[in-house]
Formats: structure tokens, sequence, C-alpha cells
């Protein structure tokens, strides 16, 4: 089965062959232009060459595209049951205690804290999710504390990554477009990196 990281670094290397896609068809038009204008080429040779190019590189991602699709739900699945495996029910003294937490003034340290200790019990942190509810000028982000939520969140944002690797890194004789994604790819799969990390350190907390 498929790690995390072994999908992330899939997904980074598909961004990049996405992006290096787009520079291959634009020096490929800028090379075939030179021909056409040097008299080498036709005019219906040149178009052919690029249809080519660009129907065999756009069927490829698509492939690859959908085989990571099923990779992130895949691995999604898989990491769920081990999360589900750690679960544990509350017990008498848990309620007492969360019961007497929703009645005190907590600060917000303080109310990290409980998340962490409570981590494999997911009725107990429903109910410390309503006490950070009750106290919004906390500013608690509950859901890096909630396993599973954290987890589809990951899915979530790997397949927004995916699907923008397909959308915007378009196969297209737009230089503009070109420069666009050279300013940004670095960026796109580095959030993968971080995403990532972020999860699993907070997957960490309190082990």
């Amino acid at each position: 089965m498929t790690t995390l990281t072994e999908l992330k670094n899939e997904l980074k290397a598909f961004g990049k062959q996405r992006y290096g896609y787009m520079k291959q068809y634009i020096e490929l038009a800028e090379d075939l232009g030179q021909k056409l204008k040097q008299g080498v080429m036709y005019q219906s040779e040149v178009e052919a060459r690029l249809h080519d190019f660009k129907q065999s590189v756009e069927t490829q991602s698509r492939q690859k595209a959908d085989e990571l699709y099923d990779k992130i739900e895949q691995t999604y699945e898989a990491e769920l049951v081990k999360l589900q495996d750690t679960v544990q029910g509350v017990t008498a003294d848990d309620v007492a205690e969360l019961t007497l937490l929703a009645t005190t003034e907590v600060s917000k340290d303080e109310l990290e804290e409980y998340f962490i200790k409570y981590q494999n019990k997911p009725l107990a942190i429903k109910k410390l999710k309503e006490i950070a509810k009750q106290n919004p000028e906390l500013m608690v982000d509950v859901d890096q504390f909630d396993k599973e939520q954290a987890l589809y969140n990951l899915r979530q944002f790997f397949k927004q990554q995916l699907s923008s690797f397909m959308g915007y890194y378009t196969v297209t004789d737009d230089k503009i477009r070109l420069v666009q994604a050279d300013m940004i790819i670095n960026g796109d799969v580095t959030a993968l990196d971080d995403y990532l990390a972020r999860y699993l350190a907070n997957q960490m907390k309190g082990v």
C-alpha cells in the first residue's frame, strides 16, 4: 500500500511533469515555427506535429491523474482504518472531567492540551469541539486535533492539488501562461510538502 509520503512525492512529480510538458510544447512550437519560416516544413506538418504532441501528453496525463486519484482514495481508506484501530471509548472519569471543563474558564493552551489528551477518543473530541465553539475568542484550530477530520482534509487537499495540476498546467502556446506557471510551480509542489509535514506533526502530538 502506498504511504502518504510516497503519494505526496508522486503528486509532486506529476505537477513538475505537467509543467515540463508546457515548456516542451512551447519549445517545440518555436522550433517548428522556425522550420516553417525556412521552408523546411509545411504548415500542415507543423500543425500535425503539435497536435500529436499535445494529444500524446494529455492522454498520458489523464491516465496518470486517474491512477493518482485512485491512490488518494485507497491511501485515505487505509489510513482511516489505522486511525479507527486506535479509537478508545470514554470512561466515567472522562465524562466527569469534560463536564467540569465545560463550566470552567480555560485558556487556549489548556484546551489544546485536553485535545491532545483525548486524541484517540472521538466522543471526547466532539465534546471538546463544543467547548471550543463556546469560546471562539480562543481561536483553537480544532480540526488539527480531530485525527479523522485532519485525514479527510489532507485527502481533499491532495485531490485539489491534483485537479490544479491538470487544470492549470495545460499544454498551450500561451507564453504568458508559461511564465506564470514558472513562477508558481515551486510553490505548488512545496505546498504538498508543507501540508503533509503539518499533518504528520499533528498526528504525533501526545504520542
